[in-house]
C-alpha cells in the first residue's frame, strides 16, 4: 500500500518494523514500571514465632515493645479479662512475667466477687534500657505505675498510686534523656462517656520500704482544665510533648512545649498547640526520629468507622497530608525513618498486610510476609528488627488467636 500524499507533500514511507518496535518497546517499559512498583525496599527475613509455654495456646499476643538494644521484647497475653505482661531475652529465649508485686497471683475477672481481675499492661522501656515501666494492678483492683530494674523481675516497684476499681492510670512514656515518665491519670473514670485523664508526670525513683510513693506533677492545670487529655509522647529530643485532647468529645492533635531540669523536674514552657481542629476524632500521635513531624490516625476525609494516616509539621502554619486510608487503629503508626512510616493496612482480602509509605513521595508499599491478619507492628529503635502480631501463616488452619511473630528488617 503506498501513502497518499498530503497537503505539504508526499507523506514519509515509516520502515516496515517501526510499529513492531514500537510496541515492544512500550512493553518493555510497563514491564519495567510494573516491577519497579512491585518491588520492595523492604524485606524480613528470619521471621520466627515467639511463645509462651505457661500461658497455653488459646490466648492472644499483643503490644510487642522493643528495647532501645534491640536485645528483648516486652509484649502481653489476653485472654478473656486476664492482661499478662512479659518480657522476653531474643538471645537466649529466656521469658519472665512482670508483675504488680512479687507475690501476686493473676486471676481471672468474676472468680472471686469483688476482686478485679489481676492485671499488667502497657509497658515502656528507659531510654538506657535499664528500667521497664508499665500499669499494673493488685489484687483488689487498685492500679498505678511500677516499674522494674531489667534483670529484676520479682521486685516491682510502685512509684506513682492508682485508685480502687477502674484503671486511673495509662498511657506511660519515659523521656529520652532522663528518668522521667509522662502519662496520664485521673479522679474519675467517666466524663460523658469519656476517660477523665490529665497529663502528668513522675521521677522513677522508689519509696522508702513502700513509704511515701512520690507524688505525680500534674500538667496543663490551665488552657487544658476540664479536658481529658490521652496518649502523651515524648518528642526525640525531650523538648515537646503530643497527646490527644478531648473537648466536646471530639478529639484533637496537640503539642505541650517542656523543659527538664535534674532539680527541679519537667516544667511547662508554654501554652498548648493545637494541631488538628476537625469534626472528626484523631488518635495516636508518633514523633518522626527528626523530631519534625507527627503522624496520627484520623476519620477525616474517612467513610464512617474508618481511619486514614496523615502526617504533618509542628509548626502551626503548615498543613496536614494524608498518606494513606482504611488503617488499623489499634497500634501507633511506626516511624523507620523520617522517611517511611509502617502501619497496617484494612484490607481483608489481602489478609490486612504491613505496609510502609514513603512520607516524600507518597509511595504505598506492603512487605512480603508468609502472616497475614496482622494487627500490631513494631520497629526496633536501631532498624534492624521488627516484632509484629498476626492470626497466623497463610497455611495455618487456626486463624482464631493473635501471634506473636519476630524477625530481621532489611532495607534493600
Amino acid at each position: 500500500m503506498v501513502n497518499k500524499p498530503s497537503g505539504d507533500g508526499q507523506a514519509k514511507r515509516r520502515p516496515p518494523d517501526f510499529k513492531c518496535w514500537l510496541m515492544l518497546y512500550s512493553l518493555s517499559l510497563l514491564i519495567t514500571f510494573v516491577w519497579s512498583a512491585g518491588a520492595s525496599e523492604f524485606r524480613v527475613a528470619n521471621l520466627r514465632q515467639l511463645r509462651v509455654e505457661a500461658v497455653g495456646g488459646q490466648v492472644h499476643y499483643e503490644k510487642p515493645n522493643w528495647s532501645p538494644d534491640g536485645t528483648a521484647l516486652t509484649f502481653e497475653t489476653r485472654r478473656g479479662k486476664e492482661r499478662r505482661l512479659w518480657v522476653q531475652l531474643l538471645d537466649s529465649g529466656v521469658t519472665h512475667e512482670l508483675l504488680s508485686k512479687k507475690s501476686t497471683t493473676v486471676k481471672l475477672g468474676g472468680a472471686v466477687p469483688g476482686v478485679a481481675a489481676v492485671a499488667n499492661y502497657d509497658a515502656t522501656w528507659s531510654i538506657g534500657g535499664d528500667k521497664i515501666t508499665y500499669v499494673g494492678s493488685g489484687q483488689h483492683g487498685y492500679f498505678g505505675l511500677f516499674y522494674v530494674a531489667f534483670g529484676g523481675w520479682v521486685n516491682p516497684v510502685r512509684f506513682v498510686a492508682g485508685g480502687d476499681g477502674d484503671p486511673y492510670v495509662a498511657f506511660p512514656d519515659y523521656h529520652p534523656k532522663a528518668d522521667l515518665v509522662v502519662f496520664s491519670m485521673g479522679e474519675e473514670t467517666s466524663r460523658r462517656g469519656e476517660g477523665r485523664l490529665d497529663l502528668h508526670a513522675a521521677e522513677s525513683l522508689p519509696p522508702v520500704q513502700g513509704r511515701n510513693i512520690p507524688s505525680s506533677q500534674v500538667l496543663q492545670a490551665g488552657a487544658m482544665e476540664g479536658v481529658p487529655q490521652l496518649q502523651p509522647e515524648f518528642s526525640p529530643d525531650g523538648g515537646m510533648i503530643a497527646f490527644v485532647g478531648i473537648r466536646r468529645g471530639n478529639n484533637d492533635i496537640y503539642t505541650l512545649p517542656v523543659l527538664y531540669h535534674p532539680r527541679a523536674g519537667l516544667k511547662q514552657r508554654g501554652e498548648p498547640t493545637q494541631l488538628t481542629s476537625w469534626s472528626t476524632p484523631e488518635v495516636q500521635p508518633s514523633w518522626s526520629p527528626d523530631g519534625q513531624q507527627i503522624s496520627f490516625l484520623s476519620g477525616h476525609q474517612e467513610s464512617r468507622e474508618e481511619w486514614g494516616l496523615w502526617v504533618r509539621g509542628i509548626q502551626t502554619d503548615g498543613e496536614a497530608q494524608r498518606l494513606q486510608s482504611r488503617v488499623m487503629a489499634e497500634d501507633k503508626p511506626e516511624w523507620y525513618d523520617e522517611d517511611h512510616i509502617f502501619f497496617v493496612s484494612v484490607d481483608e482480602e489481602a489478609g490486612n498486610p504491613i505496609t510502609y509509605v514513603n512520607t516524600n513521595t507518597g509511595t504505598v508499599r506492603r512487605l512480603d510476609l508468609s502472616t497475614l491478619r496482622h494487627v500490631y507492628v513494631e520497629i526496633s529503635a536501631d532498624g534492624r528488627h521488627i516484632a509484629l502480631c498476626a492470626r497466623g501463616e497463610r497455611t495455618d488452619p487456626n486463624l482464631t488467636w493473635l501471634k506473636l511473630y519476630v524477625g530481621d528488617l532489611i532495607k534493600e
